[in-house]
């Protein structure tokens, strides 16, 4: 019950039907098109104003709020992440990556394209949250206001996608030398 219902916040109230779309002939759960969600456009340098604090786990199941200036202090700083702009070299694809199918989506975290987002349920309170919001984000991605239950059932439908051969596909993937 909890996966229909999971499945009706997919298709209607949530709207992830939108892009993870469903065909009549086929469910590949991707229209293959590209989105700006904000995850590009906060990682550049573009993103600093009214920054919060970041959760930093320091240790298993220890976060603590860390000013986003600090970070920035560790390590080298970031190449920009600027999405299909670099293919293209269009100002209006700037921060816009594909639309992942999500078949198997419960066993392929971490998740958006650059592993931002850990778990299935971060991914769902992301866009219930509405991305992040800046002048490029995509029109279709805005606030939803899933209720704790919905953003379970959401996680419990998306979890209800992975196959049942995914060992058989795991051995398959391995049998190539890398770069095959």
């Amino acid at each position: 019950e909890r996966q229909k219902r999971g499945f009706r916040l997919f298709v209607g109230k949530a709207g992830c039907v939108k892009c993870h779309a469903i065909a009549d002939d086929a469910a590949l759960f991707t229209d293959d098109s590209f989105h700006d969600t904000g995850i590009g456009y906060v990682a550049s340098d573009f993103a600093t104003e009214n920054e919060s604090p970041v959760p930093v786990e320091v240790a298993p199941g220890v976060t603590i709020p860390m000013e986003p200036a600090v970070l920035r202090t560790i390590g080298d700083p970031p190449e920009p992440d600027l999405g299909r702009y670099e293919i293209t070299l269009e100002e209006a694809d700037k921060w816009r990556f594909r639309t992942p199918s999500l078949r198997n989506v419960a066993i392929t975290g971490p998740y958006m394209h650059n592993g931002s987002l850990r778990t299935l349920e971060d991914v769902v309170r992301f866009y219930s949250n509405g991305g992040i919001p800046h002048d490029g984000l995509d029109p279709m991605i805005r606030p939803l206001g899933l209720s704790d239950e919905e953003v379970a059932a959401l996680v419990s439908f998306l979890e209800s996608l992975t196959g049942d051969g995914i060992a058989s596909l795991a051995a398959d993937a391995r049998s190539a030398a890398i770069g095959d």
